[in-house]
């Protein structure tokens, strides 16, 4: 089997340790951190990295964008054999929304695709964790907490506005 390291491509990789290696094997892409023996899913053009997190229907990836050279999150439908008709529609509706939003305080869409009848969609990736583990770590100064609010209600408002 092939073994690369994100070293061995051009550009950069600040998060690969040599403990850090992905091999593909096929059908999927096996994270190699020692402990771990996670299967992801293969996507053309992306090599996945882990998981970042998961809702109701999605499951979001990180993933280095290869073209690109770049790490996004890439979103796909959790369980695509047992999604039902609703959930590609409602997958299909977010897609669309967040291709509308062109805000400096949202993320942008970078590509949408579909590999084996799973649909994705790459977004701009943003390192440092949830809003949440960032307030845990250290707590806003009352006039960074309304700042950090007003810039918040500002985008909420714009995506509102274009109807996303």
């Amino acid at each position: 089997m092939d073994e690369t390291r994100s070293a061995d491509r051009p550009g950069p990789a600040p998060e690969d340790t040599p403990a850090k290696r992905t091999r593909n094997t096929g059908a999927v892409a096996t994270d190699l951190t020692p402990g771990e023996n996670r299967e992801y899913p293969e996507v053309p053009g992306y090599e996945i990295l882990g998981i970042l997190g998961h809702g109701g229907m999605g499951l979001v990836y990180r993933a280095r964008q290869l073209k690109a050279h770049r790490l996004v999150a890439l979103k796909m439908i959790r369980a695509i054999e047992h999604a039902t008709p609703q959930d590609r529609l409602r997958f299909q509706i977010e897609t669309e929304a967040v291709a509308r939003l062109q805000h400096p305080h949202i993320v942008q869409l970078y590509e949408v695709g579909e590999v084996r009848g799973q649909p994705y969609f790459s977004l701009e990736f943003c390192d440092g964790g949830t809003l949440s583990d960032q307030l845990k770590k250290q707590r806003p100064t009352p006039r960074e907490a309304a700042e950090l609010m007003e810039t918040l209600a500002r985008a909420m408002h714009y995506g509102h506005r274009i109807g996303a």
